[in-house]
């Protein structure tokens, strides 16, 4: 009907949390149980969301798997830079919004992130590792 399906773990763990080896099994096993069922999976988010909920080998470890994007739940856009980008190096952030908001709620928020994009905040950058 349209519609993509994504993982988001077997049991809503906090990644960073998770031992990388508990991670990858967890990874596979959905990678695997969603292909079967739902056909194609390409798309992975993390429970929680936020930058410190994550690590970096929990990113390689979502790609080496097979998922073809990884996404946070921090705010923001993303700018073009001066190179491609590597699909593996995107860490996409998104915007939630509620269906009651009004528009111009909406707008302020995607106003206010376009104004702050910048192609550094295309990747993921734990922060601990911040420049």
């Amino acid at each position: 009907m349209g519609h993509e399906i994504g993982s988001h773990t077997m049991n809503h763990m906090n990644v960073a949390t998770t031992q990388i080896p508990d991670f990858a099994a967890d990874c596979q096993k959905t990678f695997a149980i969603l292909n079967q069922r739902c056909g194609e999976v390409k798309h992975f988010a993390f429970p929680y969301g936020r930058y410190f909920h994550f690590s970096e080998s929990a990113r390689k470890v979502v790609f080496d798997t097979g998922f073809n994007s990884c996404a946070s739940a921090e705010r923001g856009c993303h700018a073009n830079g001066l190179r491609p980008i590597n699909l593996h190096e995107l860490f996409i952030r998104r915007d939630h919004v509620l269906l009651d908001w009004k528009t111009d709620h909406i707008m302020h928020f995607l106003l206010e992130n376009s104004k702050n994009a910048d192609f550094e905040q295309n990747f993921y950058e734990h922060p601990k590792e911040a420049k």
